[in-house]
């Protein structure tokens, strides 16, 4: 733990490329279409945060020979069919129904930016997103165009993206609005599918002072005071509260906001370490929302079949 927090703080005084991290002024421009500089003027800024990510550059290959990623799947998971997509130029918008559940949403402050909600980069004079009306991060309630009107459903109902939902939707009147919609990544509609400019994030600034933290609190010298200090630095650049006092998990809550496993959740959503964060905490097993608890062969995936054909030493993990 002593080596994770050296480590952690050796990265925090150290230049890339000359340039010193730092937590990024708008949270969402980690995300947004320029956030490695390569995106059409106005919309939104650069990272500071990024230490290891997915390059795009806004064309259907990168200087290294790679492609972009699929970056677009990013807000292609949530978006509504009906939702921004140049009058019909692609076909649909998106795929409908990735969805949170309500209980992840309710979890962060009011004045938590990381919520989101809001325009992106700055509401135009009708006070939605200029180019398409959707916000960015949680987008709730009615959805609205860019001029300010509001979105219907294939059915002609309003489209709303409510907390409620279930695994199995039976009511045709809210069936494609239920579920909170996650848009974090906002798309690049200069490059809206198979050339977009966001980069794709697997390793942030903001991780450092949360494995900093984590380490303080399994017995590194600096103990839950220094933990205390790097998750309010966080809390003071996303304008959430700060807190008095931090534990690792509350196995009776898992959204408890003075827990680091609720923190990271908060800070990292979308950002695919939710599973191993559970994992790691030892409460992967617990039931939540829609999820009942789980057998403990869970915790490891199965070995391929096919793996297991082609090479005698390999061993089934137990359960499967």
């Amino acid at each position: 733990m002593s080596q994770v927090v050296a480590l952690g703080n050796a990265i925090m005084t150290t230049p890339i490329n000359g340039v010193a991290l730092s937590l990024t002024a708008n949270y969402f421009d980690n995300f947004g279409p320029n956030n490695g500089g390569y995106g059409a003027a106005n919309t939104g800024g650069e990272s500071t945060e990024l230490i290891f990510a997915y390059a795009n550059n806004g064309t259907s290959t990168n200087a290294n020979g790679t492609g972009n990623g699929g970056i677009d799947a990013r807000w292609m998971m949530g978006l509504h069919y009906n939702s921004w997509d140049a009058a019909g130029v692609y076909g649909g918008a998106g795929w409908n129904g990735f969805s949170t559940i309500a209980d992840v949403y309710n979890a962060f402050d009011a004045t938590d930016t990381r919520k989101g909600n809001v325009p992106y980069p700055a509401p135009n004079a009708l006070g939605v997103s200029p180019i398409s009306g959707l916000n960015v991060g949680f987008a709730e309630g009615q959805q609205y165009n860019e001029a300010g009107q509001k979105i219907q459903d294939r059915k002609g109902n309003n489209l709303v993206f409510a907390p409620t939902v279930a695994l199995t939707e039976t009511n045709v009147a809210t069936l494609e609005g239920d579920g909170i919609r996650v848009m974090k990544y906002y798309p690049d509609y200069a490059h809206y599918t198979s050339t977009a400019s966001n980069q794709l994030a697997f390793f942030r600034y903001a991780d450092v002072l949360l494995m900093i933290a984590e380490a303080d609190l399994n017995g590194a010298s600096g103990g839950s005071a220094d933990a205390l200090t790097q998750v309010n630095a966080l809390h003071m650049a996303r304008g959430a509260a700060p807190l008095t006092s931090i534990t690792l998990v509350n196995t009776a809550n898992l959204y408890d906001g003075t827990t680091l496993l609720a923190e990271r959740q908060k800070e990292l959503y979308f950002e695919s370490w939710r599973r191993q964060d559970l994992i790691r905490f030892g409460v992967f097993l617990q039931p939540w929302a829609l999820k009942t608890a789980d057998d403990p062969k869970y915790l490891l995936f199965p070995i391929p079949a096919t793996q297991l054909i082609v090479n005698p030493n390999l061993k089934q993990n137990p359960g499967y």
